[in-house]
């Protein structure tokens, strides 16, 4: 299971996760005065517009990663569907491409659990 879509699926996984870490320690990185993160750097880009507008440019970027996984989801889902195998081929190609789109929600959700 390799290909354009596997990588992409990764990249909008790390990206959703790095931008709800990014969103919900901002409160902590203000306490310790460590800017290293999406909104303060939204902030510094933009800081006429207000740190409110900088959170929601960092929301929109995660809204936008969140429908980029489900499309890039749907198009690997697509795309193993459309091939011409043997049905227990099919069948089990289904399930791992199942597998793995799940498995990079529960990283995705996993991450706002363990916080």
């Amino acid at each position: 299971m390799e290909g354009e879509n596997m990588k992409a699926l990764w990249e909008r996984t790390n990206d959703i996760i790095s931008s709800v870490n990014d969103i919900l320690s901002l409160k902590k990185e203000i306490a310790h005065n460590a800017f290293y993160s999406l909104v303060p750097l939204l902030f510094v880009r933009s800081s006429t517009d207000g740190a409110q507008n900088a959170v929601d440019q960092a929301t929109d970027f995660l809204v936008e990663k969140i429908r980029d996984f489900e499309t890039v989801a749907r198009q690997l889902v697509d795309h193993h569907e459309e091939e011409e195998e043997e049905e227990a081929t099919v069948v089990k190609k289904r399930r791992q491409v199942g597998d793995f789109i799940r498995g990079r929600r529960y990283l995705c959700t996993g991450n706002l659990t363990w916080r």
